[in-house]
This record gives structure tokens, sequence and C-alpha cells, in this order.
């Protein structure tokens, strides 16, 4: 629910219908922060399924613990909250939620608890942001369960420059792995009444991270998850240029070096098809070859690369169309045209230089492991819109990185937290 505090004319109203007015008068008078909200008509929300379930007499317990995925004690902690507890919140499941994330001993029982939660969550969003920030709801948390009087568990002045953003993107890589963990699983929701996946998922996230790190701590998990993401971003430069359009997916990761001497390297844009065949007369450099070579690189139907001179001197000697094969755990490399200058044969040493680099590319694990990205890349680019495409790369980038940072055994950990989350709350 969004947008100001529902007015009182409306719980008027909600509590004069005849038809429902004793299950609803049950509920204003055990959960009066609730009620406000509950008598709201807010569309297709779920305080509008809480409301049917009250009228149905079905548990408001039971009902909104299964709504906001949180536990049942989350929900009866409410019963001694004050009626205005929501007053100018405009995410109020966002707070039950920072609720279910404390231990119950140290949820608000009385006036002053309730006050001091008040509190703690304005110093906080002051501090760190709304409650939708990672760190605001971790601070709070940890401050609720010191001593009363006990000031923020963190101060402001303590965190360092895009921390926060850092801890923000470690969750969001942490709900990435998640939702491809549960995608390879096929789990799917049974009960169109379930939240997200995506806010079970952070909610079990969430709670994995509040109970395993400090807010220290996780100021160290910041700066980790920092240098991860470079290192990553790095990895990932040439998955990230292919998303972009920017470039075809090469042949080989890099420049190859041959024993005679000579450089062999890939052409992984239009423009350095048309540079090359203009360079060398080439028919490459005609309007009709060139957009049927574009494709076919695009695709991953062929690539091109150039044989040129060693040692200093650059000198292109001839261009090569390679095409490739799979049969079973071989893979075939095939050189389908070789020409030299003005599509004439290629000069000694490039034919004897492109059989080594096929040799390589068949026996080389490194080799094989960039064809294979690059082919998985490719299927995926070609069943997928361009943005969808973008996102995937972007986020298999996270993932990569949030294993550095974590560890794989942590990050497995994490995740088979988050899916069983969403696991039972689909069944």
């Amino acid at each position: 629910m969004s947008g100001a505090y529902p007015k009182p004319g409306n719980v008027y109203n909600y509590l004069a219908s005849p038809t429902h007015r004793r299950v609803r008068l049950q509920l204003g008078s055990q959960f009066s922060c609730l009620l406000p909200l509950v008598a709201t008509d807010s569309g297709d929300s779920a305080w509008t399924l809480l409301r049917t379930a009250n009228d149905r007499g079905d548990s408001v317990i039971g009902s909104a613990s299964h709504l906001f995925g949180v536990q049942p004690s989350t929900v009866r902690a409410l019963r001694s909250a004050p009626a205005d507890l929501f007053v100018d919140r405009d995410l109020p499941a966002a707070v039950i939620r920072l609720l279910d994330l404390c231990r119950p001993e140290a949820r608000p029982k009385d006036v002053a608890g309730w006050q001091r939660l008040r509190d703690t969550l304005a110093a906080a969003e002051e501090g760190f942001g709304p409650i939708t920030t990672f760190l605001t709801r971790a601070v709070v948390r940890e401050t609720l369960h010191s001593r009363p009087g006990t000031r923020l568990a963190l101060q402001p002045d303590q965190v360092p420059e895009g921390a926060v953003r850092a801890l923000e993107d470690v969750l969001r890589a942490i709900l990435a792995s998640a939702e491809a963990e549960r995608a390879r699983l096929a789990i799917r929701s049974s009960r169109s009444s379930s939240p997200p996946f995506s806010v079970l998922s952070g909610h079990a996230a969430d709670r994995w991270l509040a109970e395993r790190f400090s807010t220290k701590q996780l100021l160290k998990l910041a700066g980790a998850w920092r240098m991860a993401w470079d290192e990553a971003r790095r990895a990932d430069a040439p998955a990230r240029k292919f998303a972009e359009a920017q470039v075809y997916w090469s042949l080989i990761s890099r420049e190859y070096q041959t024993s005679n001497g000579l450089i062999i390297a890939p052409l992984t844009s239009p423009a350095a098809l048309r540079m090359v065949g203009e360079l060398k007369n080439l028919c490459l450099a005609t309007t009709s070859h060139l957009e049927r070579y574009d494709r076919a690189c695009r695709l991953g139907q062929a690539y091109l690369v150039v044989v040129r001179q060693g040692k200093g001197q650059r000198r292109i000697l001839s261009t090569a169309r390679i095409e490739l094969a799979s049969s079973g755990d071989e893979l075939a490399v095939r050189v389908v045209e070789h020409q030299g200058h003005s599509n004439g044969p290629p000069p000694p040493g490039c034919a004897e230089a492109l059989a080594e680099l096929q040799t390589h590319i068949r026996t080389s694990t490194a080799a094989k492991s960039h064809i294979q990205l690059g082919q998985s890349l490719q299927r995926a680019r070609r069943n997928s819109r361009p943005t969808d495409f973008v996102s995937m790369v972007e986020s298999g980038t996270r993932i990569k990185a949030l294993q550095i940072a974590l560890g794989e055994a942590l990050v497995a950990e994490v995740v088979r937290h988050c899916v069983d989350a969403t696991r039972r709350t689909a069944s």
C-alpha cells in the first residue's frame, strides 16, 4: 500500500457493514494497527486479500503470515502495537518484515518498546536511507537486539563511501543467484495470494545476512564486494560487449602467436571487417558481402580472423573464415575460406599458422571453454529480447562477483536458504 494514511471515515464504513461486522470488530480489537489498512480498499493488494480472508472467517495470524511471508509470531506481536503505528508509512509491509528479522524477545511488547522501534527506525533512515535500504534494516535489527537506551548499532560516520550501495548490490547478486536456482528447479507458486518470489527471496536473504554478519562485518563485506565486482567485470568484459552488440564473439580470446612467428587476430566488428576488406582489396568490402558476413558472425555461424606478421610488423598477410561443428565432446574446426590480397592465394606460412590454430582450439581446454561460452551466449541472444539479454549477462557478472566475495560454499548456503523460503510458500 502506498499514499496517505486512510481516513477515519473508511474505518467507520468498514466496521459498520452488517454482513461482516463481528469479524471486523474482532480484527479491530485484536490488531488495531492493521484496521485502517484492511479497511481501505487498495485494489489487488495484500491488504485487500487480508480483508477478504478475515471476512471469510480465516485466521488473521495465518493469513497475514502467508501474505507477507513472515512468521506467525511476528503477526502476534502486532497485537500490542499502537493503532497509529503505520501513520505516515508508505510501506507498512516493510515494517512487518523488519520485525520478522528480529528475534521474538527483541520485538516490541509495550508502548515504550514500540516507541523505541519508531525512534530507531527514524534515526536509521535519516543516516542510511529508507527502510527499503538493506543497511537500514540491518542497523535497526541489531539496535533492537541490544539493551534499551543503546544508540544506533552503527553510526553514519562509520560507513565508508559507497558501502550502502555495495551492500544493495550484494543483495541483488544473492537474488540473482536464487532466481537462477529456482528456475533450474522449476519452482512455481500454486497459490495466487503468495508474495512474489523476489520478495520472499529478499526477505530470506535479509535474515541470512543478519544472522551471519554484524553491521561492522557487513561493512567489510561491502569492501570485499567492490573488489570482487571489479574483478568479475574485467573477466566478463567480452561477454558484456557482446551482449551490448558492440562486437561479435571472437574465435579466440586474444591474439595467438604461432610457432613460425605469425600472429592470428580475430575480427570482432563490422568496422573491422570493412577495414580489412578495403585494405586487402577483398569482396568483403562490398555492402552485400559485408552484410552476409556480419550476419554470420553475429549468429556464430562464422568467425573471421587475419594472419599478420609478428615481431612488431603488423602487416596483414591473409584473411580466413572459420566454421565450427561439435560432435559429442569433439570440436571440429574448419577453414572455409583463406585469401590473400585481392582474393588471391595466401602468402607462404599462413596456411601452416591456421593449421596450428586449429590444433590449439581442439586441444586447449581454455580455448574450448571460451568457444562454449560464446555459443551459449549466442543461443541466449537469439532467444531473448536485447534488453533481457543484457540483463542476463549483467546478472551473471553479479553471481560471479558474489562467489568471489563470499566464496562458493556460503553462496550455496544462502541460495538454499532463499529457495527453501520460496518453496515453502509456493506449496
